[in-house]
């Protein structure tokens, strides 16, 4: 067997020289991310870096912070599909797509400058794909794109269904059928989904990718019920098209008739990969997960299966992303980085890392991104052996030609290129350890009934290694942990989201070593944080029903200790007590099980006890044995806090040794700290408030009872990124967060200091997930926007006149662009204008391109005609006209501005002069006076009768779920028009 393995080790890592292009996303239209191109790691180095002017804008936002119903935290995103601009590339070519600002640009991957951009009417979201000269992408204006890569001249667009009425999303205004599956390119066919909403009808698509006809053989529009088509779109060549429907699981359809043949089982995701006989998607909605499922032939389209037939082949626990080569699966989780036997899931390696984000595999190397880091890890051994900063968080990788791209959640790409010799990498530093001169020497245990002893203290944990002192589980510390001193001891620190030490993953292995049915299990912990499942060690699984093993630790703020015997009732028995422990505090905790009763320990005193468990324990048939974590096939939970020691036995102690054990170290450990979180703890008079300034800093503001110093210590993670003092005195206090970075959680605290007395407040949250703050409007360097006297006084009066300067302004006409700029630095409005001349259109989106506003606060449509508006009626807050000022002979419709205004918007139209040769005959209720020597035209929609608030979580204040709204006299959901979707 061991001849059999190098084998097929040998025929997966099989050096080349090749290079090759990346032409798609995940380089192949299976999404399998990986190239026969072998880079040479050791020699990249940074080549140029290319920086948006505007972060991303996603299409949804992350995920929760945590399921409180469930109790889960580090929950995956099922739609993270767009995070970054992910790039494609041919030769000496770059090409990606841009959320933010609509265009589609080639970039020379040389030097990383832009060879030519193409703007689309809404957000591009999944990569182009690259395919005989052509480029395909889709847009959220409806539209599947095809233009020439040499240099992005159209060939065709397609609308899988013409959308006369768009919708607001996120800002923008984009087709009710979006193209958000990309463009998929196969034997000369384009593919591609057009969705949305799920309880509209949804469109996949099969084109000609040289014409855009459907007209041929195997070429289709076919319309799907019930579906929300989003994430790139994977082949099965000659069998299936696989479509990700992001909160549910992926749906098969016949390749060649377009007609539904399955919807795989398992969890939702965007992430999909095909092999010849499996599909594999993820990474569902808890902590993550991959399922693998059979492609069966039989799935054809036409014979009636049902959701969830096809067969699943195997499940990877906590992977959130896959990449097949051969028989090796490399998997990766949020915490580490494993090459395992496909078809038996063995284990070949395992390495721990902090770049969890995206995985490729490029020859012999794994490159994997994270937080402002991307790793290079030798696919054979996982050792690493090349790492380098980058700008954010690196969602998006590629390798083409001898580079490896880079792309971030702040709208940078990075460009690697192998040049030089090799560099070889650094030693790491040692793991963080606090003194160990001192220390007491701890003996291990002398009991011969002992199975594993575990002390977290030198030297019995050396590098990542910690040793079982009576045993053989030898165990390796994952993730981002630390010994800490605790009096005249060790203890390992763990930060409740990165550390575990899993034993074996192999549990039936292992069975001499772990407890059959007799048994004792002790622990020294301090729980810092509690949660709903936690573990100091254990092995179990907890599916719904399915429930199996045995463990130590806590629900809550409770002590627990649960078995599951064979002869028990099926389930596992969670035994707690009434009273809670003590955050912060150290505890011994301990349980006894004699295959008739449990009884749990606290600070040797039994707390509870229970006999409704019978027989040896009753393990799952595979699973892991980890101390630390809670942990089964689908959820991981590690511990917030510190360990001192764990250890099992296969015998029962007596309440006496339980005592004694507990005496015998109790007095090595501190007395109870305070926390810093308790209702006693140190609060400022008043606040603190936070209010975010721009995209990147924030103004934080107290108030104290007497006048004192302003001190506040800003956290990222556990280091200090910043700390501010204001040495004057005063009781009303005002601190600038600076330099703070997109979708961050930070932490603050606040020190109040009266002569030698400090007090420190409890630490703050300071999460820039709501910063939704707009970056300031600079100067225009076209020289044609800025200092335009006409547009300065029309903006300056259309915003007084409207009376806020938040909201929806639409602009009939767009004229020169330098109302729209005017707008833009004066208020907080999304200005989104409508003008019918192409050549105009596009004179003035790259005027705001060079300004830095367009897509962020402006954009511009084309349209046939002014007078019907390809919009939703009732929607904006102000209507004003560029082409009125600029002269252009464009008419502007006073009916339409009518159409279009929300309740008590605002309408205001004017040339500047004292003509009224440019207003329509029939006017409507506008308004027509003179306003120092100029005449306007202005009109306030009225509020609908019959209107009202819903101010409270069930309406108003009385909880009678009425807010007084009559909707117009609506009486069924079709007599509703879909206005906006998002935020």
């Amino acid at each position: 067997m061991r001849r059999i393995l190098i084998f097929l080790l040998s025929y997966c890592f099989l050096p080349t020289l090749a290079v090759a292009d990346w032409p798609v996303h995940q380089q192949n239209n299976q999404r399998n991310a990986k190239t026969d191109e072998h880079i040479d790691a050791t020699r990249l180095r940074a080549s140029w870096i290319w920086k948006s002017p505007h972060a991303p804008r996603p299409a949804w936002g992350g995920p929760a912070k945590w399921d409180a119903y469930a109790g889960i935290r580090d929950l995956q995103s099922m739609r993270n599909y767009d995070p970054v601009f992910h790039v494609v590339a041919s030769i000496d070519r770059v090409y990606f797509g841009s959320s933010a600002d609509h265009q589609v640009r080639c970039l020379n991957a040389i030097d990383g400058s832009v060879t030519w951009s193409f703007t689309a009417d809404g957000p591009v979201r999944i990569a182009p794909a690259i395919y005989d000269g052509k480029v395909y992408f889709g847009s959220d204006d409806g539209f599947a794109y095809c233009l020439r890569s040499s240099d992005g001249w159209p060939v065709w667009r397609v609308a899988a269904k013409p959308c006369d009425r768009l919708i607001l999303n996120n800002g923008n205004f984009i087709s009710q059928w979006p193209i958000r599956t990309g463009v998929v390119v196969e034997n000369e066919i384009a593919y591609f989904g057009a969705s949305l909403l799920p309880w509209q009808e949804s469109y996949l698509c099969a084109i000609d990718a040289n014409t855009g006809e459907h007209s041929g053989d195997g070429q289709y529009i076919h319309r799907i019920d019930q579906a929300t088509l989003e994430g790139p779109l994977a082949i099965a060549p000659g069998k299936f098209v696989v479509a990700p429907q992001g909160r549910v699981p992926p749906r098969l359809f016949s390749i060649d008739s377009g007609k539904s043949a399955v919807t795989l089982g398992g969890g939702g995701g965007s992430f999909v990969v095909v092999t010849p006989e499996s599909v594999l998607h993820g990474p569902g909605n808890k902590t993550g997960w991959m399922t693998a499922s059979k492609l069966a032939p039989e799935y054809n389209g036409d014979n009636g299966k049902e959701n969830g037939d096809e067969e699943k082949i195997a499940s990877f626990s906590g992977a959130t992303g896959i990449i097949i080569a051969g028989d090796v699966a490399f998997v990766q989780t949020k915490h580490d980085l494993s090459a395992k036997n496909f078809t038996s899931r063995k284990d070949i390696w395992t390495t721990e890392t902090d770049c969890s984000l995206a995985t490729i595999l490029a020859g012999n190397t794994l490159f994997a991104g994270g937080t402002d880091q991307v790793n290079a890890y030798d696919a054979k051994t996982g050792k690493l052996i090349w790492k380098q900063a980058v700008h954010g968080r690196a969602f998006g990788l590629a390798v083409s030609n001898g580079r490896l791209f880079v792309s971030t959640d702040e709208g940078v790409v990075h460009c690697f290129a192998v040049e030089g010799e090799p560099e070889a990498l650094a030693a790491a530093p040692e793991t963080p350890v606090e003194s160990s001169v001192g220390l007491k020497t701890l003996e291990a245990i002398a009991d011969k009934s002992a199975l594993s002893h575990w002390i977290f203290q030198r030297p019995h944990v050396k590098d990542s290694a910690v040793t079982d002192r009576v045993g053989s589980m030898n165990a390796v510390i994952e993730g981002n942990w630390s010994l800490s001193r605790v009096n005249d001891i060790q203890a390992l620190k763990m930060d409740g989201s990165t550390v575990s030490i899993p034993l074996t993953r192999d549990i039936t292995k292992h069975a001499d070593v772990m407890p059959q049915k007799e048994m004792t299990v002790e622990c020294w912990a301090r729980i810092d944080e509690p949660q709903t499942w936690g573990a100091f060690i254990g092995c179990v699984q907890d599916n719904g029903s399915y429930e199996r093993g045995w463990l130590l630790g806590y629900n809550e703020q409770k002590p627990a200790f649960a078995i599951c015997g064979i002869d028990g009732p099926g389930k596992l028995t969670y035994l707690t007590p009434t009273q809670e422990y003590s955050l912060k505090t150290w505890h011994h905790f301990a349980a006894t099980y004699d295959g008739t009763k449990m009884i749990l320990y606290v600070d040797g005193k039994p707390v509870a006890e229970s006999t409704e468990q019978k027989g040896s324990i009753n393990y799952p048939p595979s699973g892991v044995y980890v101390l630390g974590t809670y942990q089964d096939d689908n959820e991981r939970f590690p511990l917030d806090g510190m360990m001192h020691e764990v250890a099992v036995y296969k015998r029962v102690f007596s309440a006496d040794e339980i005592k004694a054990r507990f005496l015998e170290k109790a007095e090595l450990f501190p007395a109870p700290e305070k926390d810093a979180n308790a209702i006693d703890a140190f609060r400022v008079a008043n606040g603190p408030w936070l209010q975010f300034d721009s995209p990147n800093s924030a103004t934080v503001r107290w108030e104290t009872d007497t006048p004192s110093p302003s001190v506040l210590r800003l956290y990222d993670g556990s280091s200090v990124v910043a700390e501010t003092s204001k040495d004057t005195p005063s009781m009303t206090h005002a601190v600038s967060l600076p330099n703070l970075r997109r979708d961050r959680l930070y932490h603050f605290e606040i020190d109040q200091i009266a002569g030698d007395d400090a007090r420190t407040t409890a630490k703050y949250e300071c999460d820039t997930v709501f910063n939704y703050s707009r970056q300031a409007v600079i100067e225009d360097r076209s020289g044609i926007l800025n200092g335009n006297n006409r547009s300065i006084a029309a903006a300056t009066f259309a915003i007084n006149e409207c009376g806020n300067r938040n909201g929806l302004c639409i602009v009939l006409g767009c004229g020169d662009g330098s109302l729209m700029y005017e707008l833009a630095k004066r208020s907080e409005y999304r200005i989104i204008a409508f003008d019918p001349d192409g050549d105009r259109v596009e004179r003035v989106r790259n005027s705001l391109r060079l300004a830095e506003l367009y897509g962020e606060r402006v954009s511009v449509h084309r349209v046939d005609f002014l007078d019907r508006l390809p919009t939703t009626g009732h929607i904006a807050n102000l209507v004003v006209s560029g082409s009125l000022l600029s002269g252009d002979e464009t008419q502007v419709s006073f009916l339409e501005a009518t159409r279009i205004l929300a309740p008590n918007g605002m309408a205001c139209f004017s040339q500047l002069s004292d003509s009224t040769d440019w207003m329509p005959a029939e006017k409507g209720g506008f308004e027509v006076r003179s306003v120092a020597g100029s005449i306007w035209a202005t009109l306030r929609y009225p509020t609908f009768e019959g209107s009202g608030n819903w101010s409270h979580i069930y309406g108003s204040a009385d909880n009678t779920h009425y807010g007084g709204e009559a909707l117009s006299q609506a009486t069924k959901a079709t007599d509703l028009e879909l206005q906006w979707v998002g935020r």
